[in-house]
């Protein structure tokens, strides 16, 4: 490799724009660079360690692992606060006591309701068409005094 060109590639590594083959070439002609950055590749070199094979699915599976864990503590923690206000809204609100009461007060208001219906006198009603036509007939009511 010629002078130029490893200066080239050692400034391009500086700056952290190498690419992966380039800085291969700086690792194996590292032996006559005069840098501060040829006794870090050196150390590189003689320290590199390979990945193991199945690394990737390692770690996929240790990923799925915990996260199944989380799922289950979210979900059995879901579970536990949705009891709670079942619970507690049933302690507070006793929704079988308001049914009766609300039963109650229906009929109370339907009672009412007819006493009205009743009381009214259809013979103080005096109708009076306003507007007939093949489909609609108009009323107008006006009552007796």
């Amino acid at each position: 490799m010629k002078g130029e060109q490893k200066d080239k590639l050692l400034e391009s590594y500086r700056q952290g724009k190498s690419s992966l083959e380039e800085e291969k070439m700086l690792r194996e002609g590292n032996r006559d660079i005069n840098a501060p950055e040829a006794e870090w590749l050196r150390f590189a070199d003689q320290n590199r360690k390979e990945a193991p094979f199945n690394l990737e699915k390692e770690i996929i599976h240790a990923l799925k692992k915990t996260r199944g864990a989380k799922r289950r503590l979210y979900t059995l923690l879901s579970s536990s606060a949705a009891i709670v206000i079942i619970v507690v809204s049933l302690t507070l609100l006793k929704p079988w006591k308001r049914t009766e009461m609300e039963y109650e007060r229906k009929v109370a208001l339907y009672q009412e309701a007819l006493e009205m219906v009743e009381s009214a006198e259809p013979e103080s009603i005096n109708k009076e068409i306003l507007y007939e036509d093949e489909i609609i007939i108009i009323y107008l009511e006006t009552e007796n005094e």
